[in-house]
């Protein structure tokens, strides 16, 4: 008890310590902050997975986006919204880049991780930078009503967090944090922010697109029919694009539809080791866990660790997964496997680690075809839960093209 009175006095004199320090108006703030702007974004915003994964920008009609908003100097509150992988993400990280290149404002990611209020989750990403791993709630307000530290709300859809939208929006409406850009699956709720949609490419930004991976003219052609002839009357996403650039690039020809698409691009970074699963028990693998992390809600999302490595040993125990040196591969191997693959990605939250796809586009291919391959009696269980479902378009699409029963309306491929 006398240990817990202490620390909370030292906690108070710190945060009384800093306050001050920083003082009441915002110059002291703002030297702090321009002192520290480079290692800020590093670790709060440049080093995070997501966002190095996604380096490469193409303008595929975004840059007008990306100027309205860096021209908005009383603040910036934009909620890019469309399908997974027609790259909301993408265009929300470089205009994060430039926003920090031109002084706008300091990013932060804001992902999984989001857990409290957003000023606590704000100070335990940058606490690190300068003040001993401390930074006081109030500070951090300032900071964020200020505009000098701008928010990046990544994948909001796939966040599972309950009233994750209502917080937003209240905090759009009442000025609590002065820039702030969302990426959703779903549109706005609110008129506060500006709201763009995004979604198949044109034939334009097609060109554009693949003008990036394959610079030889002839090779460029060749790669633009292939792909417009396999998107036709469908439409195409830009990760689907580059998916079939690099696929046509490999083999010279596209295959028939998107889940045979997504099949080849799995085999394809397939390592040739003695531990590595034998072709048909990596899609296997890859089948289970896509439905994983969409069941129940039929959208994207996380699962924990023990939970999905069960379900691959579970389906181990009635059909072994092997090498091609025919040795046994545990749930654990598997997904330890799929994570150097780059096809599952995994976070500690809450001291519990959670797995998900890196494309969810693709998880909603592969989920269908494991729900297909699913007994007739298993797919009648979960058909009406399907259909009652706010089911991502991409895997109700999928379903669809797998001829499977059910009223699914007509969708857009994502």
């Amino acid at each position: 008890m006398a240990l817990d009175i202490a620390k909370a006095v030292k906690w108070v004199g710190k945060t009384v310590l800093l306050v001050e320090a920083f003082g009441r108006s915002g110059r002291p703030i703002a030297a702090w902050l321009n002192g520290n702007r480079q290692h800020l974004a590093a670790t709060a915003f440049e080093s995070r997975e997501a966002v190095r994964q996604r380096i490469t920008y193409v303008d595929l009609g975004g840059e007008e986006v990306i100027r309205d908003s860096l021209e908005q100097r009383g603040g910036l509150l934009l909620w890019l919204w469309g399908a997974g992988g027609t790259g909301k993400s993408t265009l929300a990280f470089e205009l994060a880049r430039r926003a920090n290149a031109a002084d706008c404002f300091i990013p932060v990611l804001v992902d999984f991780g989001w857990r409290g209020s957003l000023e606590s989750y704000v100070a335990t990403c940058i606490g690190e930078v300068g003040t001993s791993g401390f930074l006081p709630a109030e500070v951090v307000s300032r900071m964020l009503a200020s505009g000098a530290i701008g928010l990046v709300v990544d994948g909001l859809s796939e966040l599972q967090r309950a009233g994750a939208v209502e917080e937003l929006e209240e905090t759009a409406r009442s000025g609590r944090v002065r820039n702030l850009v969302v990426t959703s699956r779903s549109p706005s709720p609110s008129e506060h922010f500006t709201a763009k949609k995004l979604g198949n490419l044109d034939h334009g930004a097609l060109r554009d697109l693949a003008a990036t991976y394959v610079p030889d003219r002839p090779q460029l052609e060749a790669a633009l029919d292939a792909i417009e002839s396999f998107a036709h009357l469908r439409g195409i996403s830009p990760l689907f694009a580059r998916i079939a650039l690099r696929r046509f690039m490999e083999a010279g020809q596209l295959p028939s539809g998107l889940l045979e698409l997504a099949q080849e691009y799995l085999l394809s970074l397939r390592k040739p080791a003695a531990s590595a699963p034998t072709e048909e028990d990596l899609l296997r693998a890859c089948r289970i866990a896509a439905f994983a992390c969409l069941e129940s809600s039929f959208t994207p999302h996380a699962v924990d660790e023990p939970y999905l490595r069960g379900l691959l040993d579970s389906e181990a125990s009635r059909s072994a997964f092997v090498t091609d040196n025919y040795e046994k591969l545990t749930g654990a191997q598997l997904i330890q496997q799929l994570v150097q693959y780059g096809l599952l990605h995994t976070r500690v939250v809450n001291a519990m680690h959670r797995i998900d796809f890196v494309h969810h586009p693709l998880a909603e291919q592969l989920a269908a075809a494991h729900y297909a391959s699913l007994p007739e009696r298993a797919r009648d269980a979960l058909l009406q839960d399907i259909e009652k479902s706010d089911a991502a378009p991409g895997f109700k699409q999928a379903l669809r093209a797998l001829g499977l029963p059910g009223a699914w309306p007509e969708a857009s491929l994502h």
